[in-house]
């Protein structure tokens, strides 16, 4: 019963701060920026002890849960306004509810030092960034939407390398029983994890850090810290180092924007360094030879532009939604190792390579395109759309993607080609459902085209179809998943 009182009172006193600060804000008695800092910090040590004060799993993830829901509730309505720096919804509270439960699902009941850990070094990194930034920086950078200082990421990351030295070490000692001195594999550690963590809070916006960056720093405080292992620490650095040229020859050649290639950089990272030439091969097989058709694409016919979204050059949220499905796989895997997650990761990346293929491949020369529900002609390049000559663009992009991984198959090459092969072309259909279905569709007010743009001709478009929030980015995610649920569902063909 004691537990029960002191985990609501713990909960009681966040939420009484929380009021306070809100309306401390709006009478405008203390900065929005500070009053939000303050609010995050004292969540975030609150996040980070729960584990080691309570043991009621279920409890603790059916209040996560219920949290989750609130502050998602609250920040859709807007209701906490206030705490915003900007005229930006700031989705902070819920991303940060939202990480403590997925965190709480995975180690609560056999690594609660973990979470301990993941909030200690977000709480008070962030905390101390936000505060150096807006107190001591006199000029600002802006790769995505929200503006950073110098002077508040490299606060960022060292207070990240501090925390996770003195924190981390202890409480491993403590839990585990074993010691974790203060030598070279420790620091370069705590090194490489505040870089990488620091890389995310550079390129974060509405509030995506308080996600992003707390479920970075568990996962790889337990791979490095958890269980030692100077050949893994190796890996991971020659993986990182790695990643950088490719990202930064990348940004040089123009395949990315600077966000791209920073997202790049980051997510290259985890799979280079954790998944080794077995995982890297097949991403950047897609990743260099897209990037090669898109710029003959868009040489050879440049008008089909006007429809898409986004240019050729990829940015961080097209990195993700591309790759980001690689990198939670690699990570999975690493932890829980299973080959499936493999085949997976191939036929995801065979989903999204089929779908890019068969979009700069179909509109590469004038051919006849027809809407994928009822097979009526459309204009090509809108979404929605299928022709001969890029179906047999994603089929090549899907074989590009098997071959890629053959080295490291060790059962039936029929089987294997024929389902990573389905699975990319079904991707690549589905991608094509859902962008003549629910993805947003837009009307130029001067030209009358359909196109996936907000802008057109100068002008702002009118929505003509689909939901606001279906761009196609998210349909490219939804694409990679199908091509990977595809593989689930025929499994036992190939394990």
């Amino acid at each position: 019963m004691l537990e029960y009182i002191s985990l609501f009172s713990f909960i009681g006193i966040i939420s009484s701060f929380a009021i306070l600060s809100e309306n401390l804000s709006r009478k405008k008695n203390i900065e929005n920026t500070l009053s939000g800092k303050l609010l995050q910090i004292l969540t975030g040590i609150c996040a980070a002890f729960i584990p080691l004060l309570f043991r009621n799993y279920l409890l603790i993830v059916l209040i996560a849960f219920s949290i989750t829901i609130i502050t998602f509730v609250l920040v859709y309505k807007n209701y906490l306004s206030a705490l915003d720096n900007s005229e930006k919804k700031s989705w902070g509270l819920f991303f940060f509810s939202l990480s403590f439960l997925i965190l709480a699902i995975l180690f609560f009941q056999h690594s609660p030092w973990i979470i301990t850990s993941s909030f200690l070094i977000f709480s008070f990194s962030n905390f101390f960034s936000t505060f150096a930034g807006n107190r001591l920086a006199k000029s600002f950078f802006q790769i995505t939407s929200d503006k950073k200082s110098i002077i508040g990421s490299l606060t960022f990351f060292i207070t990240s390398v501090l925390i996770i030295i003195s924190f981390s070490s202890s409480i491993y000692s403590e839990i585990t029983g074993m010691k974790l001195e203060l030598n070279t594999y420790l620091l370069l550690s705590a090194v490489i994890i505040s870089v990488i963590l620091t890389g995310f809070k550079t390129i974060s916006s509405f509030g995506f850090d308080n996600f992003i960056i707390p479920l970075a720093a568990a996962f790889l405080v337990y791979i490095l810290l958890g269980n030692p292992n100077n050949q893994l620490l190796f890996n991971f650095i020659f993986g990182a180092f790695l990643s950088l040229i490719v990202a930064v020859v990348s940004y040089r050649v123009k395949f990315l924007t600077l966000s791209g290639s920073m997202a790049t950089f980051l997510l290259a990272a985890f799979i280079f360094g954790f998944g080794g030439w077995k995982w890297s091969i097949p991403i950047m097989a897609f990743f260099i030879l897209s990037s090669v058709l898109s710029k003959v694409r868009k040489k050879v016919n440049e008008n089909v532009e006007t429809y898409f979204e986004k240019s050729g050059v990829r940015d961080h949220i097209q990195v993700a939604a591309n790759g980001g499905i690689g990198g939670l796989l690699v990570i999975l895997n690493l932890i829980y190792p299973n080959e499936l997650f493999y085949f997976i990761y191939i036929s995801s990346l065979a989903a999204v390579c089929a779908d890019t293929w068969a979009t700069e491949i179909g509109t590469l020369y004038k051919t006849k395109t027809y809407n994928i529900l009822n097979l009526e002609p459309i204009e090509q390049g809108v979404s929605g759309g299928i022709s001969f000559i890029g179906t047999f663009g994603g089929v090549a992009g899907a074989l590009v993607i098997a071959c890629s991984a053959i080295v490291w198959i060790k059962f039936n090459f029929v089987y294997y080609f024929l389902f990573v092969v389905l699975a990319g072309i079904f991707g690549s259909l589905f991608d094509s459902f859902l962008g003549a279905t629910i993805q947003a569709q837009f009307e130029c007010k001067v030209c009358g085209k359909i196109t996936e743009k907000i802008i057109h001709c100068e002008k702002n478009t009118f929505h003509k179809r689909g939901y606001n929030w279906l761009n196609n980015d998210l349909v490219n995610l939804a694409a990679g998943i199908a091509g990977g649920v595809f593989i689930i569902l025929f499994k036992d063909y190939l394990l």
